[in-house]
């Protein structure tokens, strides 16, 4: 939210820093509010941050009334959630098993053996698995 209101205050002040003498010429007698409403209407990027201001709200007001929501089914004898070890998260999980081991070479293959690989031989195609278009 604070960063959607910083983008819309730089473009609301740079537009009118730069329309400023324009917008004097055409109107000398011009408040701040007049002046605000019209480079409301001249920076045409404000629409899509106000829509993505609404979109913050909407998702902060869900994320509340589902805290507000899940607050009230909570025993009013529960107790807060101690960390009593930081290498161990609050699920009893050690977090360290979420990571993938580093893959170790196995010691009882030799590093000059060759790999393991399928031979194919090379038979001749049948002729009736040909196909000349040019004949056909």
């Amino acid at each position: 939210m604070r960063r959607a209101w910083a983008v819309e205050t730089a473009l609301t002040d740079n537009s009118m820093t730069t329309h400023k003498a324009q917008d004097e010429l055409e109107n000398p007698n011009m408040d701040d509010d007049l002046r605000t409403g019209i480079n409301y209407k001249r920076v045409d990027k404000l629409a899509s941050i106000q829509r993505a201001e609404a979109r913050f709200e909407r998702t902060q007001a869900r994320a509340l009334a589902e805290f507000r929501r899940l607050r009230k089914l909570r025993p009013s004898d529960a107790q807060p959630i101690q960390i009593t070890r930081p290498d161990i998260s609050t699920t009893g999980r050690d977090p360290s098993q979420y990571l993938k081991p580093p893959i170790e070479p196995n010691p009882s293959v030799p590093d000059s053996a060759p790999e393991p690989c399928i031979v194919i031989p090379d038979y001749p195609k049948p002729p009736e698995d040909e196909f000349d278009p040019i004949a056909a």
